[in-house]
């Protein structure tokens, strides 16, 4: 008997995932210009495609707002071949964006025309133009094709109408400046920031000629210069004295410098819209909700909205109006687990969600409960309609009669007690 579980594995499996055709080449690995050298943008870009891989997503129909479970282009963005997992080919595509400035991915279309397979292309062997009709055609191992075999998304640093273009080209004068300034920091500290070291030789060598103190120097800075012989004790001989000059502006240098590069680095996380604080675990004195909503509105909402409109495109063009591609970006933002739980027992209370959709988002693992599908509301909440005020109305006066009847009823029954009483002791 097959399980459950084997049952749901099996139907999420993209059975039509498959390697990518040989028509298509090898591309080859491209290397990243600021990839190995400016270690903050390589931490900024990493943690937004890190972000984008493991969000969530699905196929949704556009009158409902229901999720399209059943939809080819879910099992197909879930997994767009069978030698990239999802994650792997979504943070693929984001760092193509970043640092390339262009993604630009093959479809792969069944008999039906739906599209089955996504395939990454090296976006530096892709050549774009237009043809007589002023169509976009690409241009890729020796092969033309055009909008409906190629998806190309373009950043949004910039277009020329063919090709996007890079963060770092369009802002290469702050990395270069980057660039410099960690140069800057190597040579000084390779060179001691903070004091010099005097050789006094006039005692063994008094007579030493130029060619032979600039050897003797060059000799030392080989054995005992540059970080990385930082540790290795110095060898004193007779009559060769070792001094160390104290560099007055040392203090002020090493505070100089390293405002500079904590400014830069600023710089550089603002690129990218994500805080400075983030990066470096200073809070600046925010709370961890607030930075993580200015990092979900300036560096994951911006690209995640592009990609949504971009994957709209291999829907077919009568389902364009029907379905549309969504990523659920909520999940990023963090909360203390009071206000969390404060904030769900509102929206049941209010009818935004149910007992079972609330038990999820706690993102504990609990279990559906029985009945926990309803949805709620206030009984004291109803809808402003005139119809509801005057059956509102109409059911008051309807109460306030039969009350005014019952009152009626006990005065008279009371007047007549009253009455009887009154007979009974006159005859008495």
């Amino acid at each position: 008997m097959v399980s459950i579980f084997q049952k749901l594995s099996h139907l999420r499996y993209n059975k039509k995932a498959q390697s990518k055709p040989l028509f298509l080449g090898s591309a080859l690995p491209f290397s990243f210009r600021a990839i190995e050298s400016d270690g903050v943008a390589f931490s900024c870009i990493d943690r937004i495609a890190t972000t984008v891989a493991g969000l969530s997503f699905g196929v949704y129909w556009v009158n409902s707002g229901k999720k399209a479970e059943n939809h080819p282009l879910f099992e197909t963005l879930k997994e767009p071949n069978i030698d990239e997992t999802g994650f792997f080919f979504r943070y693929q595509i984001v760092l193509d964006y970043f640092y390339k400035g262009n993604i630009f991915l093959y479809i792969y279309r069944d008999e039906k025309g739906t599209c089955t397979n996504l395939f990454r292309l090296n976006p530096s062997d892709v050549l774009v133009d237009r043809d007589e009709m002023n169509r976009k055609q690409f241009h890729y191992n020796g092969k033309t094709y055009d909008s409906t075999q190629i998806l190309h998304i373009p950043s949004r640093f910039g277009y020329d109408t063919l090709k996007g273009k890079s963060i770092f080209d369009v802002c290469k004068s702050c990395f270069d400046t980057n660039a410099k300034l960690d140069g800057w920091t190597d040579s000084s500290f390779n060179n001691g920031i903070n004091s010099r070291l005097v050789i006094d030789i006039s005692e063994k060598f008094p007579n030493a000629t130029e060619e032979q103190m600039l050897a003797l120097r060059e000799r030392y800075i080989q054995t005992y210069g540059g970080a990385e012989n930082a540790y290795k004790p110095i060898v004193k001989t007779n009559n060769v004295k070792f001094e160390t000059l104290q560099n007055a502006m040392a203090d002020n240098r090493s505070q100089e410098l390293s405002e500079n590069r904590n400014y830069q680095m600023k710089v550089i996380s603002m690129l990218f819209g994500v805080p400075f604080e983030l990066l470096s675990g200073e809070n600046g004195g925010l709370d961890i909700e607030k930075l993580t909503t200015l990092y979900s509105q300036n560096a994951i909402l911006p690209i995640v909205q592009q990609l949504e409109e971009s994957f709209q495109k291999l829907l077919s063009i009568d389902q364009r109006g029907r379905y549309c591609v969504k990523f659920n970006y909520n999940s990023l933002l963090r909360t203390s687990l009071s206000a969390k739980i404060d904030a769900l027992v509102k929206e049941v209370n209010n009818g935004l969600l149910s007992v079972n959709e609330a038990r999820a988002k706690l993102g504990n693992g609990l279990p559906e409960i029985e009945a926990g599908d309803w949805h709620y509301r206030p009984a004291s909440l109803l809808p402003i309609l005139d119809e509801l005020e005057k059956s509102l109305g109409a059911g008051a006066k309807l109460k306030q009669s039969e009350l005014d009847s019952q009152i009626d009823d006990a005065t008279n029954g009371q007047k007549n007690a009253e009455a009887q009483g009154l007979g009974s002791a006159i005859l008495q």
